[in-house]
């Protein structure tokens, strides 16, 4: 909530001061769409519903003040963190050997991504290159979040083929009978 409240406080002063402003706050992939659980089998870190949700409240703060405060100038902007090596994730790392090769399995540009990577994007945001973007959550994760649509992506790369053939009947078979019923 901290993060909520200092940044309604921000913005109640930028709007106070009449000036052309930007606020932009730091979320992450699991705000988008949840923890994938499937990164950390290997370790012993569990999930944290907490984070997700706090980090999911970032982002619709995000869209709600951007399009408030949009008539006074200020823009508002997030960046969907990723796996970043910060210091946290060094401590984890160093704790839960696996995860490492877990979390760059599961990045399909197959690194962990630099702090300075994350300073560039958020020097954009402040930029005037960037005056038109409000509302945005920016996401920064080596096309991690798009790779593992939760735990569901590591479901489906264990059906066989067997299943997936009878996964098609089954649609096939639907798709007949809703057809049927309506040419009645």
């Amino acid at each position: 909530h901290s993060f909520i409240w200092s940044s309604c406080i921000f913005l109640k002063v930028m709007k106070e001061k009449k000036k052309k402003s930007n606020l932009i706050l730091l979320s992450s992939i699991y705000g988008l769409r949840g923890q994938d659980m499937s990164i950390y089998h290997k370790t012993k870190l569990r999930e944290n519903l907490a984070y997700v949700v706090s980090k999911g409240g970032i982002n619709s703060f995000v869209k709600g003040a951007s399009s408030f405060y949009g008539k006074y100038s200020i823009r508002v902007n997030a960046i969907s963190l990723g796996s970043i090596m910060s210091s946290s994730l060094r401590m984890n790392l160093h704790s839960n050997p696996d995860l490492q090769e877990s979390i760059i399995d599961a990045t399909p540009l197959g690194y962990i991504g630099d702090p300075e990577e994350v300073s560039e994007l958020a020097l954009f945001l402040a930029s005037n290159n960037s005056n038109f973007l409000t509302g945005q959550i920016v996401t920064i994760d080596g096309g991690q979040w798009l790779n593992h649509a939760g735990n569901f992506y590591d479901m489906l790369k264990n059906v066989s083929d067997d299943e997936w053939e009878q996964l098609r009947n089954m649609i096939k078979s639907s798709n007949e009978s809703d057809k049927a019923k309506r040419s009645v």
